[in-house]
Parts: C-alpha cells; structure tokens; sequence
C-alpha cells in the first residue's frame, strides 16, 4: 500500500469511527478512487481528502437509500444523531428528531442530489417541528460535519438556499481545478473568513492569499453562471 493510499484508509476510519458509519459497502472503491485522484492532482491535505469523502459517503448513503436499503437508512439516522451530539436534546429527543429527519428525506429523495443529502437531512433535523416547539433550545449540530456538508441554515424554509450553496459548491470545484483556489474562494464567501485568518490556517501570508484570490475570482467571471450564483447566495446571506 502507497503511502498516500495509506492517508486516504487512515482518514477514512477516522471518519467512520468519529460519525459511527456503518453503512459502508463501497468503501474499498472509494479509498481506490481517492487515492488516485490525490496521487493525479497531488493532493495530500487531510482537510481536502477528508470533505471529499465526506462526499462520497453523501453519495454511497443516498444509493442505499435508493435501493430501499434498511441499513443504509439507519445509517442517515446515526448520522443526524452524531451531528446533533453538542446540542442541549436527550438521546431519545435526537433520536426522535433524527428519525423525523430520515423519513423526510426518503419521501423528498427524488428530488434531492445525491451530493446534498446530508445537507438536507441536517437542516430537516434542525428545524423538526418538535425541536421548534421546545424553543427556545435548538438542535445545535457538530459544526464540522455540519459545515463539511453545507447546511448552515436555521430554519427549514432556507433549505433550498443549503442546497443552491452545496450546487455552488459543485460548481466551483469544476470550474477552480486548483484545489488552493478554491479553499479561499470557498472560505472567503462561505465561511466570511479574512485573508489574514486563511492564510494563519494554509500557513500562507495574506498577500499570497489575495493574489490568489484575485487570480481564481479572474477565471470564475469566464463563467456568467457561476458568477451569478455566488452574487444571489451572497444577497440572500
């Protein structure tokens, strides 16, 4: 085994140990597909790999769920559970909550990308009419999942906005094939961080972190698309 396909395995059981993943038919595949788009790209950044395979739990999930697959369904609930760890909720209230959450989604799965599934399934817990009625404590979700899968919104009606910013998200990553690119892009509009904080987490200076900026926001106004997108999630926010 490659010492990079090694760092993929390793933050892959990081993440099945951390969120309790059981529902892991794929898993060999995707660490194999990991690890040849890290060794193409030469990506070894543990927070890209790890957003990526995140993502293609989003997707494995979701195929289950397409097939009716029981475990796959309990799986969308742990999930929810484990996001929901920090919040003020009982074990049976976020049970509870997770499994309203989970019957949601299946009836809306048609409708979902399988990107966005953990995303939607997040803001449906969050705002589950029984959590609203025990205002005013709220389901608050582990923060790095919860922004590893876009979903920052606080009541059910803004999941649309989640799911427009998780496509925006898509987008980007086709159209900034550098993935520095778009870590700043992607931070300087998502998560409202300065040059000056990117560049303390890259280890960067901030002049390098604007230069970059400016050259990846240069190659996004080639594409009206994108930049119409991003100005309608930064009005909306």
């Amino acid at each position: 085994m490659s010492i990079i396909e090694d760092h993929v395995a390793e933050i892959w059981q990081q993440l099945v140990n951390e969120y309790h993943w059981q529902y892991t038919p794929q898993a060999s595949a995707i660490i194999e597909q990991m690890r040849i788009w890290c060794m193409t790209e030469t990506i070894d950044d543990p927070k890209i790999i790890r957003r990526r395979l995140i993502a293609h739990y989003n997707e494995m999930l979701y195929s289950g769920l397409q097939q009716q697959a029981e475990d796959a369904a309990y799986d969308l609930q742990r999930a929810c559970i484990q996001a929901g760890r920090r919040s003020k909720y009982s074990a049976d209230e976020l049970e509870d909550f997770a499994a309203d959450a989970v019957m949601i989604v299946i009836r809306k799965l048609g409708e979902i990308q399988p990107q966005h599934l953990l995303a939607y399934a997040f803001a449906c817990m969050r705002n589950a009419p029984k959590a609203l009625a025990k205002e005013p404590k709220s389901v608050s979700l582990n923060d790095d999942y919860d922004r590893s899968n876009v979903a920052t919104d606080q009541s059910i009606q803004n999941v649309e906005r989640a799911l427009t910013e998780a496509a925006l998200q898509h987008v980007l990553n086709a159209s900034l094939t550098n993935p520095l690119e778009f870590e700043i892009i992607y931070r300087s509009y998502f998560s409202d961080e300065t040059p000056r904080v990117i560049a303390a987490e890259l280890a960067m200076k901030p002049e390098q972190v604007r230069l970059i900026k400016s050259r990846a926001l240069k190659k996004l106004r080639e594409h009206p698309s994108v930049t119409q997108m991003l100005e309608q999630v930064l009005v909306e926010s």
